[in-house]
């Protein structure tokens, strides 16, 4: 099952994303994209274990992840950029979706360290982090990551230190 709402479908009203999605059992694919939706993600969320693509971009949603992201283990794209007040710490849970290929918070108030828990992302291929918040040194373990092809973190004023040598490993 697939729910898509995508570009302005609605842009008149602001609105938040509605609990009746949770009886949607069988929902994989998850796109509100540049529809106003506002609000942060809810608890039920959580609990939709067959998503497997959720793209939230391009709207107006607050809040953070939560540590339940880690129940999401069929999850393979997620994609929160644009949401330019959604901010927190990647969750150290995020290393459990070992299914995971991009994670998408560009443009947001994400921030924090990079956690290391990432090295869990066993199949993750794009990390896209500009224009987002992170701080501390960039951490030096991409070379555990070794299906990794797209690396953005620029933009991010408190990310310090060298750039890593496993960088330069990567093909």
């Amino acid at each position: 099952i697939e729910c898509s709402i995508i570009n302005g479908t609605v842009t008149t009203v602001e609105w938040e994303i509605p609990e009746e999605l949770s009886t949607l059992t069988g929902l994989k694919t998850l796109q509100i994209v540049g529809s106003k939706l506002k609000g942060e993600i809810p608890a039920f969320f959580y609990d939709m274990t067959t998503l497997e693509v959720v793209r939230l971009n391009t709207n107006d949603l607050t809040g953070s992840l939560s540590e339940k992201l880690g129940q999401l283990t069929n999850l393979t794209d997620l994609y929160l950029n644009g949401n330019k007040q959604f901010s927190g710490n990647i969750p150290s849970a995020i290393g459990q979706l070992k299914k995971l290929v991009s994670i998408n918070v560009a443009q947001t108030a994400v921030g924090g360290p990079i956690p290391q828990s990432l090295t869990g992302c066993e199949s993750l291929k794009n990390f896209m982090a500009y224009s987002a918040g992170f701080t501390g040194e960039i951490p030096d373990f991409w070379d555990q990551l070794p299906t990794i092809g797209v690396l953005q973190l620029y933009d991010n004023p408190g990310l310090e230190g060298p750039i890593p040598a496993t960088i330069g490993t990567l093909s």
